[in-house]
């Protein structure tokens, strides 16, 4: 038994001894430890490495704007094209500026004529005055009345723009143009309110 107790006292002091030397080590590589850590904290990740995702999906969508915006800007646009009567009381009241010489009697005259092939829907194509009479008394738009001024006030223009004398003091051509273009715009409206 005494043997048994020995060898107990025995166990004990090695545990002990070891024990002492296992703390003695761990104080050693704690202090090693302390001696191995870096002298700053650890560094945070960097705005690109913590919000990356948000940025890449903001450039995609910034760009597709920027593409649809320039898309649109350079895209070619529809003209709408001016009601005829819009075009030429503009002309009428440009002419209405200027002497009344045989050019001006040709620019009016070349004016309405171009109205009425656009607003009668004649064949297109420049017309002389006895062509475009005939074209006029074929037409169901407009009044017989309506017609036969019309082609009367072409007729007196040509003969004005060929006269080798000179013209009478005042002809009033654009005034009488622009009421020619008021009645044949009041005809045609008065049909398209009987055909509705």
């Amino acid at each position: 038994m005494r043997r048994n107790v020995l060898h107990a006292a025995g166990l004990l002091c090695i545990n002990a001894l070891t024990a002492g030397a296992a703390t003695k080590g761990m104080l050693t590589n704690e202090s090693e430890a302390q001696a191995l850590k870096p002298p700053r904290m650890e560094l945070p990740p960097t705005f690109l490495e913590g919000h990356g995702l948000q940025l890449a999906a903001c450039a995609i969508v910034f760009f597709a704007a920027l593409g649809c915006g320039i898309y649109l800007f350079l895209k070619p646009r529809r003209d709408i094209p001016e009601p005829p009567v819009v075009i030429v009381r503009r002309r009428l009241a440009e002419l209405m500026k200027k002497e009344e010489t045989g050019a001006l009697i040709m620019e009016v005259s070349v004016a309405l004529k171009h109205y009425l092939n656009r607003v009668l829907e004649f064949m297109p194509g420049e017309k002389t005055t006895a062509e475009f009479h005939a074209a006029l008394s074929g037409q169901t738009g407009i009044p017989t009345e309506l017609a036969a001024n019309i082609a009367e006030f072409l007729k007196r223009c040509d003969e004005w723009k060929f006269s080798a004398s000179p013209l009478p003091a005042r002809l009033n051509v654009v005034e009488k143009a622009g009421s020619l273009v008021d009645s044949t715009e009041s005809a045609l409206q008065k049909n398209a309110e009987a055909a509705n």
